[in-house]
């Protein structure tokens, strides 16, 4: 062994953590990039609602898109039934949260006003 992981242990780790990947990077653009269109003047603060629906549509695509090649094909392939039925329970449990936490933050984004925590 020269010192690095495993490409497998890295694709795993990686996959598992696809989820909660894409939630901190919706939640940071819900509530970063606001403040960015806020200040901004080139872009109307109208468009903010228009910015976040499209943010929340392709976050959703892609952990559909990965639920979906999780569920449909044995990608934690292991001689060992019980570590590929962990690793695949623990992804799509994870995947499952941060979809749900990935549409809370959508919902709040449209309920609060567009620019009123900087007023």
């Amino acid at each position: 062994m020269n010192g690095r992981p495993p490409a497998k242990f890295l694709l795993y780790g990686a996959l598992s953590l696809s989820g909660i990947l894409a939630w901190a990077g919706h939640f940071g653009l819900a509530y970063g990039v606001q403040h960015l269109v806020c200040q901004s003047a080139l872009i109307p603060a109208s468009l903010w609602h228009v910015i976040l629906a499209a943010a929340t549509g392709l976050f959703v695509a892609c952990i559909a898109f990965v639920f979906w090649n999780i569920r449909s094909r044995n990608v934690f392939r292991d001689p060992d039934g019980d570590v590929s039925q962990f690793y695949t329970y623990v992804t799509l449990t994870l995947l499952a949260v941060s979809l749900f936490g990935i549409l809370m933050t959508a919902i709040a984004g449209f309920m609060i006003p567009v620019c009123g925590s900087l007023r």
